[in-house]
């Protein structure tokens, strides 16, 4: 991965999306960047590394801690046969469903990991020109980001010394980024919050050269000969003004990517941070626009957006990245897709994260907009859980939703947690006990045990939860190669233990009761039953789908 060093560069602007990351969809925060950019007059290239992955990775290494722990040799000069054995004997040792497996297995398919990520880095490294660009952007999602983001970036800075870095998103957040600037030498400036309404003075501050704190915008902090400057977030960006993102740059990168020939989805957004978190947020969830008020589009806006993505790239789906859809647009933007559809005949395909609580009127209006894929809060069917957790639903209505969603054909997409705090074993057993009699209706994707999030309620109070010993995975201390401190501040996700949390013993006993509820041959041909009579092909997908997680 050594390329020449080259002559200055040009005074263009790349902003990058690495892995770990979906391939199939774009990264609509780095194109709604670009055109703000270009709109100024800035000129602007979006890059994705993401589709130069090659697609040999399961989706355990695609979205899980051992996925962007591959991009850790280049990063810090590891010795490859070392990490992974290391990392192997970690994942061995705590890994659950398809990493149950052999050590020897689990060592392959992190060399093959590995290997992967080498290539993608050498790609890209191949792919983005010598000299066309002095200040680069990363967008930075969470944790699964952090490493193939730096380590591409160290890959450009030996090439081109006098590049410039800025890393933002939602794993630079709150004192994310000051540790970020702190042990790790690649980024120039992390962006906190919303960059919207202040990377145009980001860029010009950085091109300045002069990196006087009083230069940039409030949520933007430096690197000052290594000391870090301290900083407000800042205001928060409004939604208003907003230009339809301009995808054909994700588009023509994926026609020559490996992916081609996978179906492919386009993003949009009609609102951002959570109504129902105003008022109640969910004690697990780590969202952080939650905390700064829900804002939302006008609803001719949205609707003249899905149709301009629908009619300029004609996806397979178009995904709304809300947190939740509004009851407003439940009003208004529904029925208006709704209507274009029987008018039009236009076959828009839609996707929208919704409140738990749906009912039939509201079941209704989705399928009649084509809503064909929902991901609603589900999270348990226990009443108990769910009051601890401030969800504002109770075990029947998560019940009722599916009964409606499933009576609509619309494919629902959820998942349970165990593990919360108050939760007892009698809640899980009972919980399991209603499992056994919903086959009828779709099963979640799978049952997680519940993640500690940064921004969440049990994170800003661990100890009202009886949460304590918060503290780093042994996979993140090998993937960031930093002291327990430092990685204490790094990341979004940590382990912890809990006074009320369901001991190892007693968990061990109920994952395969779980098992035995939620994939039972009597759920399974029932499902079968139902797709593959009558229902629409999407649903009948779901179920291959489905199968092949299982299967995985």
């Amino acid at each position: 991965m050594k390329a020449q060093r080259c002559v200055p560069a040009s005074s263009r602007v790349l902003l990058v999306h690495m892995p770990m990351a979906d391939p199939i969809m774009p990264n609509l925060g780095i194109e709604i960047l670009a055109s703000r950019l270009r709109a100024d007059g800035l000129a602007c290239d979006t890059f994705y590394g993401s589709l130069l992955l090659p697609p040999v990775c399961s989706n355990e290494l695609l979205h899980g801690m051992a996925g962007y722990m591959m991009f850790s040799p280049f990063y810090f000069n590891l010795d490859i046969d070392r990490f992974v054995g290391e990392g192997a004997a970690i994942i061995a040792r705590t890994g659950s469903g398809p990493y149950q497996a052999t050590l020897q297995s689990v060592a392959e398919e992190l060399h093959a990991g590995i290997a992967a990520a080498e290539f993608c880095l050498e790609r890209s490294l191949e792919k983005i020109p010598v000299g066309t660009y002095d200040v680069v952007g990363f967008s930075v999602i969470f944790d699964t980001q952090k490493i193939p983001s730096l380590a591409l970036a160290r890959a450009l800075k030996e090439r081109e010394p006098s590049l410039k870095f800025i890393f933002g998103g939602t794993g630079c957040d709150g004192e994310m980024a000051s540790a970020i600037l702190e042990h790790f030498p690649e980024p120039d400036a992390v962006v906190r919050g919303d960059a919207e309404h202040t990377i145009v003075a980001t860029i010009r501050a950085l091109r300045d050269g002069t990196m006087d704190v009083h230069n940039f915008p409030a949520n933007v902090e430096l690197r000052d000969n290594g000391r870090r400057e301290p900083r407000a977030d800042g205001k928060v960006a409004s939604l208003r003004d907003r230009t339809v993102p301009e995808y054909e740059s994700f588009i023509a990168q994926r026609f020559a990517s490996p992916y081609r020939e996978r179906q492919f989805t386009l993003l949009f957004e009609a609102s951002r941070g959570c109504w129902w978190g105003d008022k109640h947020h969910c004690r697990f969830c780590g969202i952080r626009t939650v905390r700064e008020g829900y804002r939302e589009r006008e609803p001719d806006a949205v609707f003249d957006e899905i149709l301009a993505l629908h009619r300029a790239h004609r996806p397979h789906l178009l995904y709304a990245t809300d947190a939740i859809l509004s009851y407003e647009h439940i009003r208004s933007l529904l029925p208006k897709l709704a209507r274009h559809r029987r008018t039009s005949g236009e076959d828009i395909k839609l996707f929208f994260e919704i409140k738990s609580t749906v009912g039939r009127r509201e079941a209704a209006l989705l399928a009649a907009a084509n809503v064909v894929a929902v991901q609603p809060g589900i999270e348990s069917f226990s009443t108990a859980m769910l009051r601890n957790a401030d969800k504002g639903a109770t075990g029947i209505r998560q019940i009722a939703a599916l009964k409606w969603l499933c009576a609509f054909s619309i494919d629902t997409i959820y998942g349970l947690l165990v593990g919360s705090p108050g939760e007892t074993s009698d809640d899980v057993r009972a919980m399991i006990d209603v499992i056994g009699a919903l086959h009828h209706l779709q099963p979640p994707l799978g049952v997680n045990p519940l993640a500690l999030h940064r921004f969440s309620p049990y994170w800003d109070a661990p100890g009202r939860w009886g949460i304590s010993n918060i503290r780093p995975y042994d996979l993140q201390r090998l993937a960031f190669q930093v002291p327990d401190a430092a990685l204490s501040r790094i990341c979004y996700e940590l382990n912890y233990d809990s006074e009320q949390r369901l001991d190892p013993l007693l968990t061990n006993c109920l994952v395969p009761a779980f098992d035995g509820a939620l994939f039972s041959l009597e759920w399974r041909e029932a499902l079968w039953a139902r797709f593959y009579t009558g229902a629409p092909q999407r649903q009948r997908q779901s179920v291959e789908q489905y199968k092949i997680v299982k299967r995985a």
